[in-house]
């Protein structure tokens, strides 16, 4: 019988036989993002990644940063050579589909050095997961950490960029698409493996010790990857620079009309809380009057700084028919499009409405694309809930009861998030509001897969560098490096209060941005200005794992390049 099976509770076996029936009983995968799951879960679980940094350096040898990368690029091509000599093996999905070329790979046998280190592993199955640390257990340890790193280092850009000269890994892209997850022998209602953006430079976590694949445990959360291959355009106009439109909308919010209390609740609530509604009444007419005011408002962009390529608007910004509209000029302009949409909900005419963002990539695209295709849209994942404070704060308070605190009436639907990556450099994922601040579930993906771009859409005040908004868009800076723009609307901005009378308005200050090399700036959007142009330049740097070992391509931050006012038109 298999060592990995029938082992103590506790101990390697039994965690490789939960997350892996078939590894387990045949001690082995040959698929990298499978073997990399297996050893960074053990590592991350035990704690016992942390001996990387504070062991006998002799643990991985003093070739080992050469000896990772000339073993990962020897299983690359072991994979290449199967590939090319071999067709997989029939089965019920039959033998082209994706899933069936997967499983293929991962029962073929890796290259004798990484069959070796899961010969080491196996001969430690009994060991608990606790005393992983210990000296005693020294051997098991390295094998982990190089079979972690060696994985790793077969997979350089998957899902990020082409794969040159590696045909069976290149099934990756599809497989991450179709199941949000790299793996092939797990499923991901146990773990999950994504690629990777960026690798964290400060603290010491089990995302310290990867470039290229990002270990994600389940915690009911979907990660979509989009790859490059589903952005038909090349990254071309977004080599150099990237401008990014900035519309505020909406200008005016009226406490009267656009808040209310929900009577009778549809739920049952203790007498200190209650429901509110954000809700927006648009003409029948509102459609093509606000097409030819999105259509203007591009023109004056296109004079001010040419290329616009891609248009950002705050949390419930536009309703679904406003967004469609927005939608065919972006595509005709050949932009990108990410809007905060209030979503009618249910059947019947039901008034609750769900606040969700849209995310239209067709733009990018060389040939035309059907937009429902391309149309991403992803719920809130966290309700808003206005207390006594900010209910003064953004005088609502002849509308909704202070007394009590008001939950939005909004549905937390399935939660998902979306990693797009529409040029060589840039992979970006949309937060709605207050996703930013609560942690769970997103952060611990976002800080797993580290994209250089969070685009956080806000109902919400001033975007100043001492509010809640800089504070978590620093902790996503530091840690893993991401850059952050959060953006609210005019109108919440002007109903907002600040606490000291004789404070000045900023009332204007609309966006902000933050990145991991310059640090924060406040955008202005003053009155009279439609939006602005927000450009964008890439920073490139190198960035190491915990093992010492140096990316093999360089690492991008997005940065401030300036702004573009738009005349009021």
């Amino acid at each position: 019988m298999n060592a990995f099976v029938d082992c103590d509770s506790g101990s390697i076996g039994e965690l490789i036989a939960y997350l892996a029936p078939e590894v387990a009983d045949r001690g082995w995968t040959g698929w990298p993002p499978d073997a990399f799951a297996v050893a960074a879960d053990l590592l991350r679980q035990s704690g016992a990644y942390v001996r990387v940094i504070d062991a006998d350096p002799t643990l991985l040898g003093p070739g080992w940063p050469t000896e990772a990368r000339q073993l990962g690029n020897s299983w690359r091509d072991a994979l290449n050579d199967a590939e090319a000599e071999a067709s997989p093996p029939e089965d019920d999905l039959g033998a082209s589909d994706t899933k069936a070329w997967a499983r293929f790979a991962g029962r073929m046998p890796p290259p004798t050095p990484i069959a070796d280190l899961w010969a080491t592993i196996r001969s430690g199955a009994q060991t608990l997961l606790s005393e992983l640390i210990r000296d005693a257990n020294r051997g098991t340890l390295a094998a982990l950490i190089k079979l972690c790193g060696i994985a790793d280092e077969a997979c350089a850009g998957i899902g990020i960029e082409k794969i040159r000269g590696s045909s069976l890994l290149a099934v990756a892209e599809p497989l991450v698409t179709m199941s949000g997850s790299l793996c092939i022998e797990i499923s991901v209602e146990k773990l999950a493996v994504l690629p990777k953006k960026h690798t964290p430079q400060c603290g010491l976590t089990i995302r310290s010790m990867s470039h290229h694949l990002a270990l994600r445990p389940a915690n009911g959360l979907h990660a979509q990857w989009i790859p490059p291959y589903e952005m038909p355009k090349p990254a071309g106009p977004l080599e150099e620079v990237m401008n990014l439109l900035l519309l505020p909308w909406p200008t005016e919010i009226d406490p009267a009309t656009n808040f209310e209390v929900v009577n009778p609740s549809p739920v049952t609530l203790p007498s200190t809380f209650g429901l509110f509604r954000y809700r927006r009444e648009v003409s029948d007419s509102a459609g093509n009057e606000f097409a030819k005011r999105f259509e203007a408002v591009m023109d004056l962009a296109a004079r001010r700084v040419g290329t616009v390529h891609g248009i950002v608007l705050p949390e419930l910004a536009l309703t679904v028919e406003e967004y469609l509209e927005a939608e065919r000029v972006a595509m005709d302009r050949g932009a990108f499009l990410i809007a905060g949409v209030s979503e009618p909900s249910g059947n019947g005419g039901s008034r609750r409405l769900t606040n969700a963002s849209y995310t239209q990539i067709a733009g990018l695209a060389d040939t035309p694309v059907l937009a429902d295709q391309m149309r991403l849209k992803q719920h809130k994942h966290h309700r808003w809930c206005l207390d006594r404070q900010q209910v003064l704060q953004y005088g609502l308070g002849a509308r909704l009861p202070a007394g009590r605190a008001l939950w939005e009436d909004t549905p937390v639907a399935k939660r998902e998030i979306a990693f797009l990556n529409p040029s060589r450099w840039l992979t970006l994922s949309v937060l709605i509001c207050e996703d930013l601040a609560r942690q769970d579930p997103t952060a611990e993906t976002i800080r797993a897969v580290g994209p250089n771009l969070v685009i956080a859409l806000l109902m919400d005040a001033p975007q100043l560098r001492d509010r809640w908004p800089a504070r978590y868009a620093s902790i996503l800076a530091e840690d893993p490096g991401c850059s952050v723009l959060t953006l609210t609307s005019r109108g919440m901005s002007r109903l907002s209060s600040p606490k000291d009378e004789a404070a000045e308005d900023k009332s204007d200050v609309l966006a902000l941005w933050r990145d991991a090399p310059h640090g924060q700036r406040e955008v202005r959007i003053p009155e009279g200005c439609p939006g602005c142009v927000l450009s964008l330049a890439v920073d490139e740097g190198r960035e190491y794992t915990a093992d010492g070992r140096l990316g093999s391509r360089p690492a991008h931050y997005p940065v401030f390049a300036g702004v573009s006012l738009l005349p009021d038109g």
